[in-house]
């Protein structure tokens, strides 16, 4: 990607510098805080719990992993699929976003944590969706991650 299309994901680009094109690279050098940096990992390179042959996204088995798992019959892709599911507008919640953004954010977001999953999990296969053709005015788009694998039961 490009300056020019970076300009229009992010239109500080154009503001910050008295109007000049600003490069990514610098604006990060300019604005960006090493807390946020860190924070910001954490969405991009998660951290995985395991638990009774699932994997959940964040540090710790979700609260109603026994709910879903007598709902789904204990079906692991079905708990995963549900559990994982993170809608992007909810990110960050006060903020706006333009279609271009969701889109772009939830490409990559795919990318690295199918990466992510097949690093720390390197015995499992995984499926990660991200619906790329969500209609922006009435949809709160998601992506999730499940076990590609459609008839693992957790075993009692």
């Amino acid at each position: 990607m490009n300056d020019v299309e970076f300009q229009k994901l992010i239109p500080e680009l154009k503001t910050v510098n008295k109007g000049k094109p600003l490069s990514i690279e610098l604006w990060l050098e300019w604005i960006g805080e090493y807390s946020h940096a860190i924070a910001y990992l954490t969405l991009l390179w998660p951290d995985f719990v395991e638990h009774e042959g699932c994997v959940f996204l964040g540090r710790e088995t979700p609260s109603t992993f026994q709910e879903w798992k007598e709902t789904s019959k204990g079906k692991i892709s079905s708990i995963e699929g549900v559990l994982n599911h993170q809608h992007l507008f909810d990110l960050f919640a006060l903020k706006k976003a333009t279609p271009e953004q969701i889109l772009y954010l939830g490409k990559k977001l795919k990318e690295l944590w199918s990466t992510k999953l097949a690093h720390d999990f390197p015995g499992k296969a995984f499926t990660v969706e991200f619906d790329e053709s969500f209609d922006f005015q009435t949809d709160n788009p998601e992506i999730t991650f499940y076990q590609s694998y459609s008839n693992l039961i957790i075993k009692e």
